[in-house]
């Protein structure tokens, strides 16, 4: 089994501040030390519409690792966990998390926090999240043999959380299998990685897949406390990215009724959305309010397009009701 990243550490903090901690809102935009392999430039956190998370959200993401420990004891936070490099523990809120663990500086509190490669080749480097009580933190590179006896004391910390793992799905595969219910999508920590997805300018590769994947699942979310998250990065969505990613936010949002998607699509017709496409929503939807913006686009269509004029045609007398 080849998990990718093992991490451990120890946060404290004066007991009386610990609550203010857990709410304070965590900024990776305020640290510019990061680390070559995180793979951050300059730029990585000038976002319109930056994710905004407290301390307690981003230790939640990580209570979704394969194997984890993460627990207060008064003013002690001790962090375990072990996961995948292609989970968004790693792909999507590992700089939460760092700066998470330097914010602890902000409200006298100090620790260390050491993430290592876990049974994939070895430990080529450690990355150490520092924070000291006199409000200074750091993000360092461990390599070399520096690096190997921190590594060592990380995967002795984490081994019985991965053999307590292992032995709950050993005993889980010995138990008859039953049909169970599709466990509940969290609202707040998957509207948070698909808002932390679109707001890039660009995505492609992994992020271009996972943000069309987890939009795959939109369509048929019909709990309102489910989809009210989703909404505004989907608008964004819709207006930011051409292509699939464009088009399946419409398509969503137009399965979901929002308020206005109508005129949204009418206006993508012909342009990010084919003219069939914009159709096929558009008399789903059945809002008359758009013809007038459709004979438009009908009057402007070139001649040389007869199959899109017809299409569009048709969909003008269809939801015009003649």
């Amino acid at each position: 089994m080849g998990f990718s990243w093992s991490m451990s550490g120890v946060v404290t903090l004066p007991t009386a501040a610990v609550a203010a901690f857990r709410v304070a809102r965590v900024d990776p935009a305020r640290y510019r030390d990061w680390p070559r392999e995180w793979g951050f430039d300059d730029e990585a956190f000038d976002d319109d519409e930056p994710i905004v998370m407290t301390v307690d959200e981003v230790l939640a993401v990580y209570r979704h690792a394969f194997a984890h420990d993460l627990a207060w004891t008064g003013g002690e936070l001790r962090l375990r966990a072990v996961f995948s490099d292609d989970s968004d523990c790693w792909l999507t809120y590992r700089s939460e998390l760092a700066a998470a663990i330097r914010a602890a500086a902000d409200h006298g509190g100090s620790g260390e926090l050491a993430i290592t490669g876990a049974l994939d080749g070895g430990p080529e480097y450690v990355f150490r999240i520092v924070a000291r009580a006199g409000g200074t933190s750091r993000h360092e590179v461990v390599t070399a043999r520096r690096a190997q006896p921190i590594a060592k004391r990380v995967e002795a910390d984490v081994e019985p959380l991965i053999e307590a793992k292992l032995a709950e799905l050993r005993a889980a595969e010995a138990k008859p299998r039953a049909m169970s219910p599709a466990p509940m999508l969290d609202p707040k920590l998957a509207a948070a990685t698909f808002a932390k997805l679109v707001a890039k300018t660009r995505l492609t590769g992994r992020d271009r897949e996972a943000a069309e994947q987890l939009m795959a699942l939109l369509p048929e979310v019909t709990i309102l406390r489910i989809r009210a998250p989703f909404t505004r990065s989907l608008v964004a969505a819709s207006e930011r990215h051409a292509g699939t990613l464009g088009r399946g936010a419409l398509a969503v949002l137009a399965a979901w009724r929002h308020p206005g998607v109508a005129a949204r699509i009418a206006e993508a017709a012909g342009g990010a959305l084919p003219v069939d496409s914009a159709c096929a929503l558009l008399e789903t939807l059945r809002d008359r309010r758009v013809v007038p913006a459709l004979r438009k686009k009908l009057a402007a269509l070139p001649a040389n397009a007869p199959g899109d004029r017809d299409r569009l045609a048709q969909c003008i007398a269809h939801l015009a009701g003649r």
